[in-house]
């Protein structure tokens, strides 16, 4: 009898098993399907419409070369003054073409940067897109290494094909990790969490990866800006995000001038704070809908300084 209860045991939990798997599988095919309807619906078509004119004209846009210097008591001494290369939402596609998002990620090499990371949306749908940009994020030879996490589109077709293409590219993937860097007695923590959509579910990612016998990365990278909520409550340092693009749309040209105060506010653009914790958001260098007002295409070079 016990052995027949067992049995029914397994068998129903199997049963979930496939139950789960279908619907994961049903929703992930539905968000595909959605994001090929968008894709040309409100990349392809207008530039249709317009015998190609706004994709020329967005990949002819300067891009802008943003710098931010943060100050922290929780970074490590043995890193002050680290100089942070940032790249994110290339969407490398037909908008952005694979070339175009490479020249793009290549303009770190200007600026001496001592570690490269991109926080996701590398590729606007097909994974294949991704191999250019990646392999010049790993080709920048930054001595601390390049650094990439995975966005939404990145995970629409294959995930695991981007993370992958990544790795041979000599980028690291971080997905739900934590590694350290040493500089004598000193260790620079970076962590990188998977996509996820809200609030709760980033919160959960963080507390995933900040384990407490590692203890908290000083670094966290999350293509969505909603887990800094989470990273500010565990003192994280600094946060680099994306996948906003600000909208692409700005009543001003002018950037802010000092980092806001992420309580109560949409996590939008450029930088925050929420006490001794601070986030940028960066715009992205591409775009799924080929028009951007006052929010140009940009790469970002943060350098960070212990107090």
């Amino acid at each position: 009898m016990v052995r027949r209860l067992a049995k029914a045991i397994r068998d129903a939990a199997r049963g979930v098993s496939r139950t789960a798997t279908k619907a994961a599988g049903a929703h992930s095919a539905a968000r595909l399907k959605r994001a090929q309807w968008r894709y040309r619906l409100l990349t392809q078509l207008p530039d249709k419409l317009t015998g190609g004119k706004l994709s020329r004209a967005y990949r002819a846009m300067e891009v802008v070369t943003r710098e931010w210097t943060v100050v922290s008591p929780h970074w490590p001494a043995a890193f002050d003054g680290l100089r942070i290369g940032h790249v994110t939402d290339l969407h490398a596609g037909e908008l952005i073409t694979p070339e175009h998002a490479a020249a793009i990620v290549g303009r770190l090499r200007a600026h001496d940067v001592d570690l490269a990371v991109c926080t996701g949306d590398v590729t606007d749908l097909h994974p294949e897109h991704a191999a250019e940009p990646l392999d010049m994020l790993g080709r920048l030879e930054a001595p601390l290494g390049a650094y990439l996490v995975l966005g939404n589109h990145d995970e629409l077709l294959c995930a695991d094909q981007v993370a992958t293409m990544a790795r041979r590219s000599g980028v690291k993937v971080l997905r739900n990790a934590t590694v350290a860097l040493r500089r004598g007695a000193d260790a620079l923590r970076i962590g990188g969490i998977e996509w996820e959509q809200t609030v709760a579910a980033c919160a959960g990612a963080v507390d995933l990866t900040c384990t407490p016998s590692g203890g908290s990365p000083h670094l966290l990278l999350a293509h969505n800006p909603k887990a800094f909520r989470r990273a500010a409550d565990l003192g994280v340092a600094l946060t680099l995000s994306g996948h906003t693009h600000g909208a692409q749309l700005a009543i001003r040209k002018r950037e802010p001038r000092f980092p806001r105060r992420a309580s109560w506010r949409r996590l939008h653009a450029g930088p925050y704070y929420e006490r001794d914790s601070h986030l940028y958001v960066s715009s992205g260098a591409g775009s799924w809908f080929p028009v951007r007002v006052n929010r140009p295409p940009e790469v970002v070079i943060i350098t960070v300084k212990a107090r």
